[in-house]
């Protein structure tokens, strides 16, 4: 007999999954691992639950494999799929598969999820800058930095923003942090947050979940892509203009769902024109209100840091 359970994700997303009890018991427990909650932004998981937008139908098998899918522009999209429960190392497939659906899921709901990126929320002025960055740009030594620096990080990997007549405005994202240890070694300072784990090649894992959450959404004022390095000094920031603005929000927000992010067997393509042209319009849109707002930040990860800082306190409430 089936048990049917309820993937509830920030911003008010959900994916249902039904399996037989043994299997949707483990697929409850692997979807709120660490390892799983660093790449979805999972707000919990029930039984049963509100409408969603996606069913799973999960049956046993070895490894990870998609057997069919049926996409709706009005309805409930299905997915075949048989496997495993997820696990790192042994079989991560199953968590970036449920956040491409997941990606689809927030598009249709007129929402964003963009990857690769970072959200630091400064109490002190009350703004909030989205750092965007390639694999190895960055973002998670500036945001365990920022954390010694009394911010909050309230995103960490993925992102949930939706577009609003002031701007940007993130919902929340994905709230576990994974940094290398020579954060500590080279800028001498430690989160103050104790590790909730240590990956096999010694990265520190950081649950952020109970600090994550905002009384309202955080109002990005400045966006920055990240180009830093431990062997860079100081910091240099290079203003985006035109075509390159809505260019590079293109990427983090088509990405996932277009299947650039790679997983086993091989990703699905997702998208369909309506939400190609519902992307392509929120991008726009962020594109003309951060003109002279939107940087890449070349150098150091403190020195960055600072930059970031420095123009966050700088900005109009």
């Amino acid at each position: 007999m089936n048990t049917r359970l309820l993937l509830g994700f920030i911003g008010g997303i959900g994916l249902g999954v039904e399996a037989p009890e043994e299997l949707a018991r483990g697929l409850k427990e692997g979807f709120t691992s660490l390892f799983a909650r660093r790449y979805l932004p999972v707000k919990e998981v029930g039984i049963d639950g509100d409408k969603v937008l996606a069913t799973l139908h999960w049956r046993p098998g070895s490894g990870f494999g998609i057997e069919g899918y049926r996409l709706s522009d009005k309805g409930v999209d299905e997915y075949v799929v048989s496997g495993e429960p997820p696990a790192p190392y042994t079989n991560e497939p199953p968590v970036f598969f449920v956040l491409q659906v997941a990606a689809r899921s927030y598009a249709r709901s007129g929402l964003l999820l963009l990857t690769d990126s970072v959200t630091l929320y400064d109490p002190v002025s009350g703004n909030a800058a989205l750092l965007l960055g390639y694999p190895h740009g960055g973002k998670s030594t500036v945001a365990a930095l920022a954390l010694t620096r009394g911010l909050r990080v309230v995103s960490t990997e993925n992102t949930v923003a939706r577009v609003s007549p002031g701007g940007l405005e993130v919902l929340g994202g994905t709230e576990v942090l994974l940094y290398h240890p020579r954060v500590e070694e080279r800028y001498k300072v430690k989160p103050p947050i104790e590790p909730s784990d240590v990956t096999r090649h010694g990265y520190r894992v950081l649950d952020l979940a109970p600090y994550t959450e905002l009384d309202k959404p955080a109002r990005i004022t400045h966006i920055f892509v990240l180009h830093c390095s431990f062997a860079s000094h100081g910091a240099s920031l290079e203003p985006v203009k035109g075509r390159k603005i809505a260019k590079t929000l293109w990427h983090f927000a088509s990405s996932l769902i277009r299947g650039d992010d790679y997983y086993d067997p091989h990703p699905l393509s997702l998208t369909s024109k309506e939400l190609d042209e519902r992307i392509a319009g929120a991008v726009r849109e962020v594109a003309s209100r951060y003109t002279g707002r939107f940087y890449e930040a070349y150098g150091a990860h403190d020195k960055v840091l600072d930059k970031i800082i420095e123009m966050l306190r700088e900005a109009r409430g």
